[in-house]
């Protein structure tokens, strides 16, 4: 039985999916992984792209939709054919640059057994700049203005600001309270005590999420 399944919704971004699972193939474990490639394109020529991962045997599974699920609905599909501890839900853009960072996200869960759910720091692969995935937790006032000309008015500007998380440090293991859904690790047992993502809303917004960066040791 695979220990981590990592399941990744692709919309019509079939080449990208490919570079992704080739350098998740190139990651090294001592634990087996499954990754499972749920297609929203209804697109024939990226369906044909993705069924080219079968080269990889059973470790990589692909299932064509006939009809765009969604997001949220593709990915509870995906944890429904999962059969694993943990579970990984990934951009399809995603690339793992460094071959160890599978097996340290694993062995921080391990080792603290407390912890349901925690992500990595990303680095954007145009500008090499660290990737903003965290946020406060939301308000609607704030996604409002974060969103309009109100976000650089004196006052609001600080409370937005604060509200992407501006002046966190991504070099530091802390506890966040929302984590975007680009790229992050999940006990299966949490996810299923919580019935899964809820159909109005793309991130889980929970009370306690942790941000796991390779080589620190996490805090509270």
């Amino acid at each position: 039985m695979p220990k981590v399944s990592i399941i990744i919704v692709d919309f019509k971004k079939a080449d990208r999916v490919i570079r992704n699972v080739e350098s998740i193939a190139n990651q090294n474990v001592n634990f087996d992984i499954e990754v499972i490639v749920i297609d929203n394109s209804c697109d024939s020529v990226n369906a044909d792209k993705l069924r080219t991962l079968k080269a990889y045997g059973n470790a990589v599974k692909v299932y064509i939709n006939s009809k765009n699920l969604g997001y949220i609905r593709a990915n509870n599909q995906g944890v429904k054919l999962a059969t694993s501890k943990y579970l990984m839900i990934i951009n399809p853009d995603i690339i793992w640059h460094k071959s160890d960072t599978l097996q340290k996200m694993v062995d921080f869960m391990e080792k603290y057994p407390r912890i349901g759910i925690a992500g990595p720091r990303q680095i954007n692969e145009n500008d090499q700049n660290v990737a903003t995935t965290i946020r406060a937790f939301p308000k609607l006032s704030l996604q409002i203005a974060r969103r309009t000309w109100l976000r650089n008015v004196p006052g609001i500007k600080s409370l937005v600001e604060y509200d992407e998380m501006q002046h966190l440090d991504y070099n530091q293991t802390q506890t966040v309270d929302w984590l975007q859904s680009s790229f992050w690790i999940m006990r299966k047992d949490l996810w299923q005590n919580l019935a899964a993502l809820m159909k109005i809303t793309l991130f889980l917004c929970l009370t306690r999420i942790y941000v796991f960066v390779p080589g620190k040791r996490a805090t509270k």
